[in-house]
């Protein structure tokens, strides 16, 4: 099969976990947006080491289903796929690879979550504040 279909079984899977390409990106440590999109689009090849952190990071994704087509696309009561850890430079391993961009991916959510908790405080001071004037009227 085509790897260009491997990429179109990585995005239905992704999509039904409603992982962004953004959340993507920051998992698997990507500088650019358009690289990440070039891949969920099928223009380029993703490589090897990204699709087996995929694989690292979802327990439920069929590995068969998404290199093959064959199976259900969680279907993980099939006959294991065993990846050796393999080494992708000499530096980092896969699980190396894939802690670093979980870690990414949850400091990222959290600094969103600050965020939105700032502003809401923000909102909710201008409202006390409103709230007092309304009181002295």
């Amino acid at each position: 099969m085509s790897d260009l279909y491997i990429n179109q079984r990585l995005k239905m899977f992704l999509d039904s976990k409603d992982f962004s390409n953004q959340d993507l990106r920051i998992a698997l440590g990507v500088k650019t947006r358009q690289q990440i999109s070039n891949w969920m689009l099928s223009k380029e090849k993703m490589p090897d080491k990204h699709i087996l952190t995929v694989i690292n990071m979802f327990d439920d994704l069929n590995a068969r289903w998404l290199i093959t087509g064959k199976g259900g696309m969680t279907d993980t009561e099939n006959e294991p796929v065993v990846l050796a850890k393999t080494k992708i430079d000499s530096d980092c391993c896969l699980d190396c690879i894939e802690k670093q961009g979980m870690i990414k991916l949850l400091e990222k959510q959290a600094d969103d979550k600050n965020e939105t908790i700032s502003k809401l405080n923000e909102k909710l001071g201008k409202l006390t504040q409103q709230l007092e004037d309304a009181q002295s009227n």
